[in-house]
């Protein structure tokens, strides 16, 4: 995919000569929590969607460039560090810049998700699992043989939580019977932390548990 495609130019940018008066106006017209700044052109940062209130109208963006924020992206920039970028700096709008500083619009945050709804990670049907092992005995090789050694493909896996000395792993696959993928994870050493109907495993433990409270309670 060419995430460049969803770069947008309808945002009026900013410039360091606009006076505070009309920023106001540009926040209360666009409710972005950031506009971005410019000057000829060229990249200045972003404005933050702050009470303007206590500025002096007449003064204009460039006596408050102590505010700006900077952070943007390069229309080369791969669309998983984009969306990155978007929760690191708790924005809606991300601006794109190349390398010569020259300004060539932003991406809104709804794009870019719609970007990852359209991947098969989301879009194709299959099934969903979560599974956790030691850092240091991991391998994402490891987890993509043991899903093809079960007659499936994988359709997406990422790194969902790491904590300590383990790691948190969600992975998708396409349909195909997970029961038998399940054991094989567990032979690897792998802990199952999704629930699923067909895992066998879970629903004898879950069996023999009752069983236990019912005879406890006798």
């Amino acid at each position: 995919m060419n995430i460049s495609d969803y770069i947008n130019v309808d945002l009026k940018p900013l410039h360091l000569e606009s006076r505070i008066q009309d920023v106001k106006k540009a926040f209360k017209k666009d409710k972005h929590t950031h506009l971005p700044v410019i000057s000829d052109n060229y990249w200045q940062g972003l404005l933050p969607n702050e009470d303007l209130t206590d500025f002096d109208e007449t003064k204009t963006l460039a006596d408050l460039a102590y505010l700006f924020e900077h952070f943007f992206v390069k229309s080369t920039t791969n669309w998983l560090d984009v969306m990155g970028a978007f929760v690191q700096n708790e924005t809606d709008i991300m601006p794109v810049v190349n390398d010569q500083n020259y300004y060539m619009g932003y991406y809104a945050l709804e794009d870019v998700l719609e970007v990852f709804y359209d991947t098969p990670f989301l879009k194709e049907p299959g099934n969903i699992l979560v599974v956790s092992h030691n850092l240091k005995d991991y391998a994402m090789s490891q987890i993509c043989q043991i899903v093809e050694s079960n007659d499936a493909k994988l359709l997406g896996c990422f790194v969902t939580r790491h904590i300590d000395d383990r790691i948190e792993v969600t992975i998708k696959t396409s349909q195909s019977a997970i029961n038998p993928m399940l054991q094989t994870f567990r032979r690897y050493g792998y802990e199952v932390e999704s629930e699923h109907d067909e895992d066998k495993l879970r629903s004898n433990l879950k069996e023999r548990s009752e069983y236990l409270k019912k005879y406890l309670n006798i």
